[in-house]
């Protein structure tokens, strides 16, 4: 991808960066990569990456969606979805007992849509 950036004249690499991003923004300016070498666009970071989102952008002006891959503690995939507010009220409760009990320290929210629980 930096290749073809390269190739491009500033006004087509701002639109490509604009209409699919090399990485999704999340809270805090935090930045995950996002891989197209996949059937659908996937971001990959651990879960608690996640909290507080309640829904997932669109690529592509929204006519190409973006799935996520939510990883445990120990960077192994335990969840993707390309639907997270149906996700959080959904299959997240399974996905959290079985979190919790192997990554007891970490937080586990109730509703990680409303963001996790500050430390400190």
């Amino acid at each position: 991808a930096p290749i073809l950036r390269g190739m491009l004249e500033r006004a087509a690499a701002a639109a490509l960066d604009r209409d699919l991003p090399p990485a999704l923004t999340l809270a805090g300016e935090r930045r995950v990569p996002i891989d197209y070498t996949r059937p659908v666009p996937t971001a990959s970071a651990k879960a608690q990456t996640f909290y507080g989102m309640r829904q997932l952008p669109k690529l592509m002006d929204g006519r190409v969606g973006l799935q996520v891959e939510l990883l445990s503690p120990a960077g192994r995939p335990c969840a993707i979805t390309s639907d997270l507010a149906g996700f959080w009220t959904g299959a997240w409760g399974e996905t959290r007992r079985e979190m919790r009990g192997r990554y007891p320290r970490h937080d586990w929210p109730e509703n990680p849509a409303l963001g996790g629980t500050p430390r400190g």
